[in-house]
């Protein structure tokens, strides 16, 4: 049941392939959950997409970040067994 941050500078991804990271990252988070992929299970998992303007991501103190991605997950522990229920 794990919740998923992905931080990136804006423009980053296309809406298409932010789609597909979305849905590849929820499958790999159930997955290393060893819970059975089922629509119940899925649906547990919420991934929220935080783009931010580059001249708010800094890197060495200074903005304008690009090329840096970070990806934090969240898993409350013991709440689904490996049934899924």
């Amino acid at each position: 049941m794990p919740l998923i941050f992905i931080h990136f500078p804006e423009d980053t991804f296309s809406p298409e392939n932010l789609d597909l990271l979305a849905n590849q990252v929820t499958r790999d988070g159930e997955e290393l959950e060893h819970l059975p992929l089922n629509d119940f299970v899925l649906s547990t998992t919420w991934v929220y997409a935080r783009p931010y303007p580059k001249q708010h991501v800094y890197h060495g103190g200074k903005p304008g970040g690009e090329n840096f991605i970070s990806i934090d997950i969240n898993v409350i522990n013991e709440v689904l067994t490996t049934s899924g229920v």
